[in-house]
């Protein structure tokens, strides 16, 4: 991987066990099919290691979805906003691998998690809103539409008229929400189209994630904390 995944899970399993299913590391059999196998996998453990390939903003792939799915604990890697994972959970549902000084520190700390039952919990708190969630999903499309122009504080007839009139479809949901969620109102109300930064500014430099932890001086203040 780009920001040196490999490398980093390789330093965590001298310090706790992991099993890892996938080509790289491998040290398990029995699950080969991506998607539906991972997401069998992932329900046999309190943790899943869901850290991408690259670091880039806005960068947050299935693996982050598989994870939560799950009822696993995520383990997600996001350093200045490349990604910004407050962006996709909500606070205290997830280990930043950011916020430890060191590896041997997130093992412990992982380690101490697992062992009490009300600690591991407690990062499984949102769970208590999934029969909202059931309900939302079982709603028709406009149903949904209003129940998110309600949230957002949006015009519930512009909304419909606009996006449901247009194209029946459940994904343009998805597409609206993170539009809003990604965009500043000022551009909203502006109808400005942002373009896509730079790779050299949007994503963090290769081999990143050791590079942090390989660096005597860290500078925390800038991590993003769950």
């Amino acid at each position: 991987a780009h920001n040196g995944r490999e490398l980093f899970v390789q330093q965590l399993m001298l310090e706790l066990k992991v099993d890892s299913y996938g080509g790289c590391l491998n040290n398990r059999q029995g699950y080969g099919a991506r998607m539906v196998d991972n997401f069998a996998a992932y329900k046999n453990y309190k943790f899943v290691i869901a850290i991408e390939n690259s670091n880039c903003q806005d960068y947050v792939s299935e693996k982050l979805i598989l994870a939560v799915s799950s009822g696993s604990i995520p383990i997600v890697a996001g350093f200045n906003g490349r990604p910004d994972y407050r962006r996709y959970m909500p606070e205290h549902s997830y280990i930043n691998v950011f916020d430890y000084s060191s590896i041997k520190e997130l093992a412990n700390d992982l380690k101490r998690i697992g062992s009490n039952k009300t600690l591991y919990e407690s990062y499984l708190w949102y769970k208590k809103y999934d029969h909202d969630i059931s309900k939302l999903r079982e709603m028709p499309l406009n149903e949904k539409l209003k129940h998110l122009a309600n949230t957002i504080g949006s015009n519930t007839t512009m909304m419909i008229d606009g996006i449901a009139a247009k194209e029946k479809s459940e994904n343009k949901v998805c597409k609206l929400i993170r539009f809003v969620r990604q965009t500043p109102w000022q551009e909203i109300s502006a109808h400005k189209r942002t373009s896509r930064a730079d790779s050299s500014i949007a994503c963090l430099p290769g081999r990143y994630i050791m590079n942090y932890f390989d660096s005597p001086q860290k500078n925390t203040s800038t991590t993003i904390r769950s």
